[in-house]
């Protein structure tokens, strides 16, 4: 598990909350010019400590029945609101992060998530929960630089830290010290680009049928057929492919087990803990499979897709291969791999993480039809997204034109006879007639 480093850290020592007070009752001091109490503070860990203090109130001005009968219980009370506060103003960020890096601690990627919390923790380590505003947060963010180019982060990147607020916040309000999660309204303005544009390009049918054809030949690299094989028909990301093991393919339950990434040669967890996940393995795919772990086999490799050696492949730029680049003017390379396929198929060039959404998008298309139980939470379990909106940001042109597709002819209150029991009115006639009349 990944530590803090800095030095505003709550303390190791057990932390004591106040339950109540007990067994208070007013003093004459002989020697003391006013009334002394002594009470006894009982925690929630089962400690009691005995303690007293002046209660300000002169002996010359009120007697010890007024005291007893009507000053006593209104200092309780406020004494025991004074030391939940005291107790409750202990709890920075600080406080609350180490919480949340505990509750990461399983998660594969919880070295990146403590950088990131460390990274934090230097500007925010010992501000008071509720001291801390959502501006705060988002113009701390948005000035963040990558330490190794000095340029400002991506919004990917400041996901992440957003991420890292969020999940810290979130123990703050679990704990009774906050309301509500503030993060949750943060949003960052996305720039356009034309990379942006062109991120979604999912390919028609006859396209993908085009480029396994032209790719079983060999001739684009040793991988190039079996990865645009899988990826077509499994929907996983480059990295989430190229992390694949032996022992993350289930034959027997027809499950695969997405578990890391493999990006610029590094073997790492997978993105967030909802891209860690179990997909189906479609029949489609259990050929391709088969023949990748029989040659994994044979190589001593655990690594489904992985180079002479054995080790895994350094990134999918190693299946992609090379952009024809020029110099003057003139070609220094040529197209080679996908970008080499991609054009002797004729098809306009996209990125070959396409394949993923061309997964995606024919699976919405599939979910409008009324003869299978795809449903848009399925698509969006196996794609690793958190949530149904991220489904519906990535993919609403597509999800947007689903509901054209659906069968005009379905009742979907079942059929006259039945339609009482459906809407729970059993005891009388459903004449829709008088309701239309009446509004």
């Amino acid at each position: 598990m990944s530590e803090l480093i800095v030095g505003v850290l709550s303390s190791k020592k057990e932390e004591r909350r106040v339950q109540r007070i007990e067994d208070a009752f007013i003093l004459d001091r002989s020697n003391r010019q006013f009334w002394i109490i002594r009470y006894k503070v009982l925690y929630e860990n089962g400690t009691v400590k005995t303690l007293e203090e002046s209660s300000k109130v002169k002996k010359s001005e009120k007697d010890l029945r007024y005291m007893q009968s009507r000053f006593l219980h209104g200092w309780i009370a406020k004494k025991e609101k004074e030391l939940s506060a005291k107790q409750t103003s202990k709890k920075n960020f600080a406080h609350y992060a180490q919480m949340y890096l505990n509750e990461s601690a399983e998660l594969e990627d919880i070295n990146a998530i403590g950088y990131r919390t460390n990274r934090v923790l230097l500007d925010f380590g010992s501000i008071l929960m509720h001291n801390i505003s959502k501006m705060k947060i988002k113009q701390w963010i948005l000035a963040l630089v990558d330490k190794r180019t000095d340029k400002l982060l991506g919004n990917n990147s400041r996901a992440k830290y957003l991420g890292v607020f969020r999940g810290v916040f979130r123990q703050a309000v679990e704990d009774g010290v906050l309301d509500r999660n503030i993060v949750n309204d943060i949003e960052f303005n996305k720039k356009s680009s034309k990379r942006d544009l062109e991120e979604i390009r999912p390919f028609e049918a006859n396209e993908v049928i085009l480029l396994l054809e032209k790719s079983e030949s060999g001739s684009y690299g040793e991988y190039m057929y079996d990865y645009l094989r899988f990826s077509f028909y499994q929907g996983t990301s480059p990295s989430e492919t190229l992390g694949l093991q032996v022992n993350d393919i289930d034959f027997d339950e027809n499950i695969i087990y997405i578990r890391r990434d493999i990006t610029k040669n590094k073997n790492k967890g997978t993105k967030n803990q909802y891209r860690t996940r179990e997909i189906p393995l479609f029949d489609i795919s259990v050929p391709v499979l088969k023949k990748l772990v029989i040659n994994a086999n044979a190589k001593g490799t655990p690594w489904l897709f992985s180079n002479k050696n054995g080790n895994h492949l350094y990134d999918i730029a190693t299946i992609r291969g090379s952009k024809e680049m020029l110099k003057n003017g003139k070609p220094r390379r040529k197209d080679t791999k996908w970008y080499k396929l991609i054009k002797d198929c004729k098809i306009d060039h996209r990125h070959i993480k396409n394949t993923r959404h061309t997964f995606a998008v024919r699976m919405i298309e599939l979910s409008s039809k009324e003869d299978n139980d795809i449903t848009h939470q399925g698509i969006a379990d196996m794609l690793g997204h958190g949530s149904l909106k991220m489904l519906h940001e990535h993919y609403a042109k597509w999800i947007k034109g689903t509901s054209k597709k659906i069968n005009r002819s379905m009742n979907i209150y079942g059929s006259s006879n039945t339609l009482g029991d459906t809407l729970g009115d059993t005891s009388k006639n459903n004449d829709f007639s008088m309701i239309s009349e009446s509004a």
